[in-house]
């Protein structure tokens, strides 16, 4: 299953990218990402927790504690930004190449089109968008891939009950 909130967050299934392989890790102020180039990441990682890193998240990463207890919990961290991607090269640290969410999703879900195996909940955006996208990829795919879609309130984790209405809705799909 791969549940991705804004585009950032992706889980899916059969680890073997970051657990077997030592891609280099980039430090980035108090954080990381994985040297790692596209087509990689498409054709090795099929399992775990991936965080396609922005600006955003960086700076988010500098204030939210919580935030940062989770960072070692992911899989694989790309570097998602044109920003990023020339910091490292300034701070002589470079990655092959940004990965960002937006790229990455299309070409994970026609990579995996023929497994049925793969399916994917989609949560986050406004109401309906997600169904939108659904109902395109799951053309484009052939099948039924999507499997369900969320659209939580912008402020869901400040709602009570709302978090775990969205993982019931997920592990219902």
């Amino acid at each position: 299953m791969t549940a991705m909130a804004d585009g950032s967050i992706t889980s899916a299934q059969n680890t073997s990218m970051s657990k077997d392989r030592n891609w280099r890790k980039v430090p980035l102020l108090n954080a990381f990402v994985h040297d790692v180039t596209m087509e990689e990441v498409v054709r090795d990682f099929d399992e775990g927790l991936m965080l396609t890193l922005h600006v955003d998240m960086i700076m988010k990463l500098q204030q939210d504690r919580d935030f940062y207890d989770i960072i070692d919990q992911f899989d694989v961290i790309t570097c998602d930004s044109q920003i990023m991607y020339f910091a490292t090269r300034f701070l002589g640290t470079p990655v092959q190449e940004r990965v960002s969410g937006s790229d990455y999703f299309p070409k994970f879900y026609m990579h995996h089109k023929d497994n049925p195996d793969v399916t994917v909940f989609l949560c986050g955006g406004k109401p309906g968008i997600a169904d939108l996208a659904a109902d395109r990829i799951n053309e484009k795919v052939g099948r039924k891939m999507i499997v369900g879609t969320d659209a939580p309130p912008f402020d869901f984790e400040t709602r009570e009950g709302e978090i775990d209405r969205m993982i019931e809705a997920i592990n219902a799909s």
